[in-house]
């Protein structure tokens, strides 16, 4: 399973590569007619019933979302075929392994008489498995289809084990029945071939193996029983006993099979296959979910800070609309300065400076940046003045981190309405309400007073003392389309 578990690790990377790439490529591959919420990261025209999973669904299944199930889809298949082509390699070589390990045991047993034609026969056979095995992981080093060719090869070292445990050889050479093989431990032979396919990461290999493995035992001791004169099973032998010692005396001869140890090797066999199956078959849905789940965090954390892409990659819940109190941030760019790579500059400092803060990032309105602090939660009197000097601080640390590149900072506190809405053809998550648009005129006042952060009176009164002190009473300012005039800091 080490090599699920590193698979898993690559293709998670893979999949936060994937979508970054994926979404960034899709915003310019969206038509006229799909404006883009880089609140949401989904058209406006994609509707979502119910989770936040649902939603991750409908993008998937829209353009951009495509781009990333393909390329994700792609990478995955990639992935899994270099590790099967690495496990078919180290498939052969522990079959190489055992066939050698076994080897050694017939030389140190015919040491005394290295020309014996049984021992011979056997290096014979164990030659053969290893040109066999030579051939093979040369074939999965460069073969476009290495499993489909590992078929054949799987099939020889099994028919090689079994003339090796079997032997079928003239009584001048082996005097004794080979079914006798039943009665000791060579079936591990056979289970360790099976168990080696498992590196190959295909359940279906793993499952072919055990199922032919099962076949050549089966096949090997059936063959030996019916060659071997006189042989008996051990149900007939129980006949001729007229005691349990008889029974055991009988069974234990040479020339009787035991029928009920013989069923149970294969039955073992059989469902050991089965369980290896089963386990590659899990880790490789285990690789996929995860690629997945992480492929789906990493589009929601190009939109929502760490906690809340969390919390939504994860629930089934739908994020439903609430009012809530928010503090909400307004940032523009200078109106001297357009250049595209510019303003790519300006949104990465700022969707980096807000989720630090742990803020999101509701929309790009035009050149200004909207960000939120506490607007998907519902928020107590501590909270809110927590929330509130979160947003001051992350005012300050814009204000630090653009320099010129700010045209000014907004920032208002007050009742809003968050969460999924729209019309049913058109649904986004979005931050409204009246506040929203008190920290946009605010915004105006700074850029047209030329002064670094405006700030409404309430807000300010949930800032602690100390911070209340540094700022400038600007007096009672009218902010366009509010209403009556506003008491408003500078800083």
């Amino acid at each position: 399973m080490t090599g699920l578990i590193e698979l898993s690790r690559n293709a998670v990377c893979e999949a936060h590569h994937t979508a970054n790439r994926c979404v960034a490529r899709g915003l310019s591959e969206l038509p006229p007619s799909q404006p883009y919420h880089l609140a949401s990261g989904w058209p406006p025209g994609w509707h979502r019933r119910g989770a936040e999973r649902e939603v991750l669904a409908r993008w998937r299944a829209a353009p951009m979302g495509d781009a990333i199930n393909d390329t994700l889809e792609r990478s995955l298949s990639e992935a899994f075929a270099r590790e099967t082509r690495v496990g078919l390699q180290l498939s052969v070589s522990a079959r190489l392994a055992a066939f050698s390990l076994l080897w050694l045991s017939f030389y140190l047993d015919a040491l005394g008489n290295p020309a014996n034609p049984y021992f011979l026969y056997r290096t014979a056979l164990i030659a053969a498995a290893w040109l066999g095995g030579v051939a093979a992981f040369l074939i999965a080093r460069r073969s476009r289809r290495p499993v489909q060719w590992s078929y054949p090869f799987l099939l020889a070292d099994l028919t090689l084990a079994t003339a090796l445990v079997f032997g079928w050889l003239p009584r001048s050479i082996v005097d004794y029945p080979q079914f006798l093989a039943v009665r000791y431990q060579d079936i591990l032979l056979f289970a360790v071939i099976v168990a080696s396919t498992v590196f190959a990461l295909s359940p279906r290999l793993v499952l072919l193996a055990g199922a032919c493995a099962a076949a050549a035992w089966m096949t090997g001791v059936l063959t030996s029983f019916l060659r071997t004169s006189g042989a008996m099973t051990s149900g007939a032998a129980e006949t001729h006993a007229s005691h349990w010692t008889d029974l055991l005396v009988t069974i234990s001869h040479p020339l009787v099979l035991d029928t009920d140890y013989f069923v149970l090797q294969i039955f073992l066999l059989a469902a050991f296959a089965a369980l290896l199956s089963l386990s590659v078959s899990a880790g490789r849905k285990l690789v996929d979910s995860t690629v997945r789940a992480a492929r789906d965090r990493a589009a929601l954390a190009r939109f929502f800070p760490p906690q809340l892409a969390d919390r939504l990659a994860a629930s089934d819940e739908r994020l439903r609309s609430i009012t809530s109190a928010a503090a909400v941030l307004f940032v523009d760019f200078p109106r001297d300065a357009r250049a595209h790579e510019t303003l790519e500059e300006f949104y990465a400092i700022c969707e980096c400076v807000v989720f630090e803060h742990g803020g999101v990032i509701d929309r790009f309105v035009g050149d200004p940046v909207m960000a939120t602090f506490g607007a998907f939660a519902t928020l107590d009197a501590a909270n809110r003045n927590d929330v509130c000097d979160e947003a001051w601080r992350c005012a300050r640390a814009l204000e630090q981190a653009l320099g010129e590149r700010a045209a000014g900072i907004g920032l208002h506190f007050g009742e809003v309405v968050s969460g999924e809405m729209g019309s049913e053809r058109q649904r986004a998550f979005a931050v409204v309400g009246h506040t929203i648009n008190v920290a946009r005129r605010t915004l105006d006042v700074a850029i047209q007073r030329h002064i670094r952060i405006a700030v409404t009176d309430v807000f300010v009164r949930r800032l602690p003392p100390e911070l209340r002190e540094r700022l400038t009473f600007l007096g009672e300012v009218i902010l366009r389309g509010i209403g009556p005039p506003m008491r408003t800091w500078a800083a």
